[in-house]
């Protein structure tokens, strides 16, 4: 009997230890999947900071770009180049800058000399220019000693200064009078008696309706176009000099006298067409049109697109891609721009091959030195070194650059090359480093176009320095008053463009 109530003390304590078991095993399991959401959900939290941290540093680094286009200098210089050193040999992956070389004593290297190109300038030299000349004497009719002892002083030579002065420009009338002439006795074929002849005109005006003559017409497009004075300031100028000129007056003069210029503009057109390559870009540009939001300045387009001795300006009101190939109708050969998708269609035509620029690349990599200037500043060297082989380059006759380019830059973009396909797998996405390699590695094949072709640089920032006088213009005019004023604009850049890469 005790043996029974033993056994079955015995085996209601067992089944209470499993009942007990198997509660501590709910409770383990119960704990353990809230340790593993716990767990979870700190990954979580952990990613989202994380991701949070990455989009602040992002924005902070967009919002430093921003500040610097706004009130930084525009220039993209960076200030140390003794960091630009760029660990890469463009042959063996390993080290090297020329000033490393010569620090180490390497007798086999030679130093470069680079033969800046002179640009052309139409300055004149202080000494040619036309002087007035003022002599001071001492007084004739008292020629003695100026301290008042009466000695009498003879002439021993002169000292000369000189001192730049300007003479302020005068507007005048100019009265042309013509002799009339009669001719009693002349009989026509009708059998008409007399006949009157006027003398023609000494000259011939650009505008024989308007009251304006050549020089003053020049003078209000200049100022305009060239020097950036929008037509109500030259008007209040004017209006200082005593001459009443509104400002409608001078913008139907320029309307006028832009009509009549479009033929010169068309044969630059014409030629730059007919060569193998060319350069352009493009600059935005307001214009008050009446056809589409009355009162609201549209956002049409300003191209600049030629060589390196003309510049032709073209306005269109979009960027589309059947607009982009109207420019450049039948156009086989280089078109040097940047990377912008609105040449895509171009790119597909006939003929037509495009060339990429390395300083919009550099541009890239500037703009990625916030974010990480170590590897920023690994690129910005490499180009550095690029430019400074196609500065040796460009100073060299055409037929020669080819070789000089597989000399001095082949191995430079090797290494670029090689650069690239390390750093970009293990930069992070939507970064400004990122996107700056994948700018590169994207445009590879266009920003190694110039390698084969002697005639265009490996940039366009010939095409950005023509597109700053409209935009210093923009800054002061804010906008075209119309489409055909627009359009008119365009002609005076081309030919004000042109003009200065002619040092005319």
């Amino acid at each position: 009997m005790d043996l029974e109530a033993e056994n079955a003390r015995l085996q209601a304590l067992v089944a209470a230890l499993e009942r007990e078991k198997e509660a501590l095993l709910l409770g383990y399991e119960e704990a353990r999947a809230r340790a593993d959401e716990e767990r979870a959900r700190a990954e979580e939290h952990r990613a989202r900071a994380e991701a949070a941290e990455a989009a602040a540093k992002r924005l902070q680094v967009e919002l430093d770009l921003l500040r610097r286009k706004l009130i930084g200098p525009s220039s993209e210089r960076v200030i140390d180049p003794n960091q630009l050193a760029l660990p890469i040999d463009p042959k063996s992956g390993t080290t090297v800058t020329a000033a490393n070389d010569a620090a180490a004593g390497d007798d086999n290297n030679e130093a470069v000399t680079i033969k800046r190109k002179k640009r052309k300038t139409n300055r004149r030299n202080i000494e040619d220019m036309n002087h007035l000349r003022t002599v001071v004497h001492h007084d004739e009719h008292n020629p003695f000693c100026p301290c008042g002892c009466s000695a009498p002083g003879e002439v021993i030579g002169q000292e000369v200064s000189w001192r730049l002065e300007r003479i302020p420009a005068e507007i005048i009338r100019h009265k042309n009078v013509r002799d009339r002439f009669a001719f009693p006795e002349h009989r026509d074929a009708m059998g008409t008696a007399g006949t009157i002849w006027t003398a023609p005109p000494p000259m011939s005006y650009a505008l024989p309706g308007a009251i304006c003559g050549d020089g003053l017409l020049v003078q209000v497009a200049i100022d305009k176009y060239c020097d950036h004075l929008p037509l109500y300031r030259q008007a209040q100028r004017f209006e200082r000099e005593g001459l009443d000129l509104s400002r409608q007056t001078l913008c139907d003069w320029m309307m006028s006298f832009g009509e009549l210029l479009r033929p010169i503009v068309k044969s630059m057109a014409r030629e730059v067409l007919g060569g193998d390559w060319l350069r352009a870009d493009a600059t935005g540009m307001p214009v008050l049109d009446e056809s589409r939001v009355k009162g609201k300045a549209h956002h049409g387009h300003l191209w600049a697109w030629g060589n390196y001795d003309i510049v032709v300006f073209t306005y269109t009101a979009d960027k589309k891609a059947d607009t982009v190939l109207s420019l450049f109708p039948e156009f086989e050969g280089v078109v040097l721009i940047d990377g912008a998708t609105d040449f895509n269609l171009l790119e597909k035509s006939d003929g037509v091959t495009r060339a990429g620029c390395w300083a919009h690349a550099r541009r890239k990599l500037y703009e990625a030195l916030p974010y990480d200037a170590i590897l920023a500043t690994r690129g910005l060297a490499a180009i550095r070194e690029l430019f400074v082989a196609e500065r040796v380059v460009m100073g060299a006759p055409i037929e020669e650059r080819l070789a000089l380019r597989d000399e001095l830059c082949r191995p430079i973009l090797a290494g670029i090359r090689k650069w690239v396909d390390e750093e970009l797998p293990r930069a992070i996405p939507r970064t400004p480093m990122h996107a700056a390699l994948q700018y590169v590695d994207n445009q590879w094949e266009r920003l190694c176009v110039f390698l084969e072709h002697a005639a265009i640089a490996c940039h366009n920032n010939d095409t950005e320095r023509d597109l700053r006088r409209p935009v210093k213009g923009k800054a002061n005019y804010n906008f075209a008053g119309s489409p055909r004023g627009a359009d008119v604009a365009a002609v005076f850049y081309s030919l004000i463009g042109t003009c200065l890469l002619q040092a005319i």
